[in-house]
């Protein structure tokens, strides 16, 4: 099949040219369309009742993460000259295309009785521009006289005012969220160019934007990062020219063909998506440097340039193949999880490793086939003294001091286990957001003033008509409310509670003290005065209860929680709520962004372990192809499963959380990791066919050649995923440091461990697994 394969590339070579230059120039015209995702990844399936329950609370209520916060507790602010300039800048973030509404203190309503027509008016605290300072304080006080607003839109111990700004959800899920966030930004900055009065910006929309912003910037990082140290790379290892340009430009080929995918597919780059192309730089910068390896090992022992490229399709086309299979095994696993983004994620990353795989196969052969033979400075690096050092160091070790390589080996596998002992489930809506990171910084700002901006809905269902103004469901909402104030993560929640409780100072003249709720006697008199159903799009009680009155919110907003602490929280006020309200008449439940997000990232973390085992499952199966006996494959995935061991132990050693962010990583890992082992397990059975099955030559030979090729690869994958350390999310960093680590150890692991295990037990497997035909002698030599 190979040798069919490299006389069919290297006599059609320059068709197969044009037909890739032509599929680059289509992918290139799609990658120009692709764009960035700006819509929360949906994280839980459709039929899961968690998420059917959110749909249904944003089909009657709207959207919870729609707002973006502005805030400020500078004492400056109520000064006349610098509120004046504030309040233009609203008019104008009003004005802006986008926003729907805009709520703070400058347009603030309040609830007015009006005798003549019996009813209640919402009008505003402030009817136009204060004139002096002293009407300015006069409308301050009487914002502190609203208890209603306290904890939503101002504190005052701190001093904070806030302003609550609602855009277009159609806005938000296209690109024009960012000239809309851009816009209001630069609206509110001016307020701190006139007066040197720092706001702070919050909301799940401004959060999402400037994460994105931050992924297509971090996108294009990346990209010449691993461009960079593919290059260095290259040039140490082979100091060639040609041995750099060529690659990186396959590399380069690959990432357009990758993004021409995402937009062929209908797909939008998402904070995952954004990695894939410098992961194929680096996947693809690993399979160039197999096949050069390779090259110039065959030219060096013959002298024949076409002879040489042709035995690296045949002796190891199939091993490069296997081994970017595995590794494509290792992002296609993530298909399984029914996640949208990491789907995506799966099927793009498959499919382009395998055509890295295909593009490297091709073009290798097929440029250097046009170029001179490799001169002696260009193999010179086969024969480098610190590679041959290194390697004399390794094979010397597992030959005579194999019980020094178990008991290092062991000694790891028990701090393995007791690092895993340590391992946590953690995250939170924005933890992958570095602390010193102004966003982070800002939502502080918020959690320290309002107790939290991130949205936790509890939605009651009366089924009747008017049902949630009844006496005994407002004093059960109430009596909740009582229990959420208990909780310091809360904000002061927003109810049909608080507008009755509002209605009544209302009722009485705007007294504060008077803002509780109606007694039996007032109840009447006040309802009088409320607005009719057919009314409710005129006011603030449409966001809080359905046209019939018979569904209602309770609305709160969270500081920035992990999973196990939302958990915790979700823990002990359910049964409170099982106590209050009658659950034969009444039905409540909690939903909103942070219910979706616990309950999403549980489910994420089970299907991304899901996803590892069928890893493990598949990845054994390619290699079956490879080795035909159960026992090798055991062997195989033993030097490569340990490297997974050390890499869950340093996260539970550093604190570092089981996250979906996290748990990812040991896919990816495994695929990539277990490509050394496929090239020297397949060079192993090669050298015993060459050498009468003599176990120690066999060792010593795989070992010379696909130690060199181990290393390169190591260095370039090392410092290849090291770049993903710079990254400003956590996410991506810990799959940078975490992905690195797991190599080194896996490097460790395939030269030691699996030579010195192969070596022990070579009687009862070796023989048996590499055997042809008939019976083998043992030649003496092999005994050591």
């Amino acid at each position: 099949m190979w040798e069919i394969l490299v006389r069919f590339i290297l006599r059609f070579r320059v068709a197969i040219l044009v037909v890739i230059f032509l599929i680059t120039v289509f992918m290139g015209w799609k990658a120009t369309k692709v764009e960035l995702s700006y819509e929360l990844a949906q994280m839980l399936p459709e039929s899961d009742t968690v998420f059917m329950q959110y749909r249904e609370f944003r089909e009657n209520f709207g959207e919870d993460g729609n707002v973006v916060f502005i805030g400020v507790d500078d004492p400056g602010f109520l000064k006349l000259e610098n509120f004046l300039v504030w309040y233009d800048i609203t008019h104008d973030i009003s004005a802006i295309e986008g926003v729907t509404a805009i709520l703070g203190i400058t347009n603030i309503p309040e609830i007015v009785r009006n005798d003549e027509e019996r009813r209640f008016e919402f009008r505003p605290l402030m009817s136009r521009r204060p004139e002096s300072q002293q009407e300015l304080d006069s409308i301050r006080d009487r914002l502190y006289n609203l208890p209603f607003y306290e904890g939503l839109l101002y504190n005052r111990e701190t001093g904070a005012i806030l302003a609550a700004i609602t855009l277009d959800r159609e806005i938000l899920n296209t690109k024009a969220r960012v000239g809309l966030i851009n816009e209001l930004h630069q609206k509110a900055s001016q307020f701190t160019e006139q007066t040197g009065i720092q706001l702070h910006y919050s909301g799940l929309p401004y959060i999402r934007t400037r994460t994105m912003e931050k992924i297509d910037a971090e996108l294009k990082l990346f990209v010449i990062l691993a461009l960079i140290i593919a290059s260095i790379a290259l040039l140490i290892f082979f100091r060639s020219f040609k041995a750099v340009f060529f690659p990186v430009l396959i590399v380069i080929i690959s990432v357009v063909w990758a993004l021409g995918l995402i937009a062929t597919l209908g797909y939008e780059i998402t904070i995952l998506t954004g990695i894939i192309p410098p992961l194929l730089i680096i996947i693809g910068v690993e399979n160039c440097i197999f096949l050069l390896n390779k090259y110039h090992h065959e030219y060096r022992d013959h002298g024949n340039k076409i002879k040489a490229l042709s035995r690296v399709v045949q002796r190891i086309g199939k091993a490069t193949m296997l081994t970017n299979a595995t590794t494509a095994v290792g992002f296609a696993t993530f298909i399984i999880t029914g996640n949208d983004i990491l789907v995506e994620f799966g099927i793009v990353a498959a499919i382009n490793i395998l055509f890295v795989f295909l593009l490297t196969l091709f073009l290798i052969p097929i440029f250097f086939s046009f170029l001179n033979p490799p001169q002696i400075r260009h193999i010179k690096h086969l024969d480098s003294r610190f590679i041959r050092r290194a390697i004399k160091r390794v094979v010397s070790t597992v030959m005579f001091y194999r019980s020094r390589v178990y008991w290092v080996f062991g000694t790891l596998f028990i701090l393995g286990i007791w690092g895993i002992s340590y391992l946590h489930t953690s995250g939170s809506i924005v933890d992958d957001i570095p602390h010193r990171d102004p966003i982070y910084k800002d939502l502080q700002f918020f959690e320290r003033n309002v107790n939290g901006i991130l949205p936790l809905e509890i939605i009651i269902e009366t089924n009747r008509p008017n049902g949630i103004t009844h006496p005994r469901t407002l004093e059960a909402m109430d009596q909740l409310q009582q229990v959420l104030a208990q909780y310091p993560q809360l904000s002061r929640p927003l109810s049909i509670v608080e507008v009755m409780k509002f209605a009544k100072q209302a009722f009485y003249r705007g007294n504060p003290q008077m803002y509780e709720l109606p007694n039996v006697h007032e109840r009447n008199f006040i309802l009088s005065y409320m607005p009719r159903a057919g009314e409710m799009d005129q006011n603030i009680m449409q966001n809080l209860a359905d046209s019939a009155m018979q569904k209602t919110r309770l609305s709160v907003q969270m500081a920035n929680l992990g999973t196990s602490q939302i958990r915790q929280l979700q823990q002990e006020i359910q049964p409170a709520i099982d106590s209050i309200f009658d659950s034969e008449n009444t039905h409540v439940f909690m939903t909103g962004a942070s219910v979706v997000f616990l309950e999403g990232s549980g489910y994420l973390v089970r299907n991304l372990l899901t996803s590892l085992v069928f890893a493990v499952l598949i990845i054994s199966l390619l290699m079956a192809l490879l080795f035909n006996h159960w026992r090798m494959i055991l062997v195989s995935l033993l030097a490569n499963l340990f490297p997974q061991l050390l890499t869950a132990a340093l996260m539970g050693f550093a604190g570092v959380p089981i996250k979906p962010s996290t748990i990812l990583v040991f896919s990816i890992a495994l695929g990539i990791s277990v490509d050394n082992s496929i090239h020297f397990l397949a060079k192993f059975k090669q050298e015993l066919a060459f050498n009468s099955h003599n176990i120690k030559h066999a060792v010593l030979y795989a070992l010379r050649e696909s130690g060199v090729s181990m290393m390169y690869t190591f260095m370039v994958l090392f410092f290849g995923f090291s770049i993903f350390t710079a990254s400003s999310f956590g996410g991506t960093q810990a799959l940078g440091y975490l992905i690195a680590f797991t190599l080194l150890v896996a490097l460790m692991s395939n030269l030691f461990l699996m030579p010195s295990v192969l070596l022990s037990l070579h009687k009862r497997i070796v023989i048996k697994q590499f055997r042809e035909n008939g019976t083998v002698k043992i030649n003496p030599s092999a005994k050591s």
